[in-house]
């Protein structure tokens, strides 16, 4: 298993390359209790991609053991349409089964920080009020078609944030640029220093995101819909760790 920062040369190994790298990359987001560091000190120090391994095993219906993590970025970008700024996930993770399907896992961490600050109606109407000729209104557009017709007004109520790592998740492609055999979004929720009133509203804000993209419950905290003729997985799970560091 190969993990990377987003073009970065250097291979990262343990909890202190992860630091190095990412300080010199976001230092204003490396933050103790935040979830930069919660994520880096899970995956590093607390066994937490044979926890991912066991989420997708569960979600794809394979043994954990038959699944191989081959790379993992950080920072992964995904471009999903012609316009700048691609989705960004806090990990981009690449996996392979012994029957060699393939796996795009998109990692999304919080503790209690929001999806993003606006809705797709209030990013639409700002974007617009800043410049009228926006091309955000052309970019929503794209995004919508990743969800049903007929969720129309759940679309326009959701976090912005959660459209762009739908889109994010499924133009994912291989090496040999081709579809994956599984998309997955998963979200990480590190729980030991979350506001409970911000979590109320993120737990609002992705029930939202389920219902406006028709998802239907495969098992516990694990979710799959069809957007844009492939399947999406989605799981989201609530990680009690000890935060924070070395």
């Amino acid at each position: 298993m190969k993990i990377k920062y987003y073009n970065k040369k250097d291979e990262i190994n343990t909890y202190a390359d992860w630091e190095r790298v990412f300080k010199t990359a976001k230092p204003k987001d490396w933050k103790e209790g935040r979830s930069a560091q919660s994520l880096a000190h899970f995956m590093m120090q607390e066994n937490g991609f044979e926890n991912l391994k066991q989420y997708v095993g569960e979600a794809i219906q394979t043994p954990k053991d038959e699944i191989e993590i081959q790379k993992v970025t950080i920072e992964g970008r995904i471009a999903f349409d012609n316009y700048n700024h691609s989705r960004e996930h806090d990990l981009a993770i690449e996996a392979r089964t012994k029957s060699n399907k393939t796996i795009f896992i998109g990692v999304e961490a919080k503790v209690d920080e929001p999806f993003g600050s606006k809705t797709i109606e209030q990013y639409r109407k700002s974007a617009i009020n800043k410049n009228t000729n926006s091309t955000v209104p052309c970019r929503i557009d794209g995004l919508k078609t990743y969800f049903p017709k007929d969720k129309e007004p759940e679309f326009e109520k959701m976090q912005y944030q959660l459209a762009t790592a739908t889109a994010g998740t499924l133009c994912a492609q291989t090496a040999e640029k081709t579809d994956y055999d599984f998309y997955i979004f998963m979200v990480l929720v590190f729980t030991d220093n979350c506001d409970a009133k911000k979590k109320e509203e993120n737990i609002n804000a992705f029930v939202l995101f389920l219902n406006a993209i028709a998802a239907q419950e495969l098992c516990e905290d694990t979710y799959k819909c069809e957007s844009n003729n492939k399947t999406l997985i989605i799981i989201n799970k609530d990680i009690k760790t000890t935060t924070g560091g070395a």
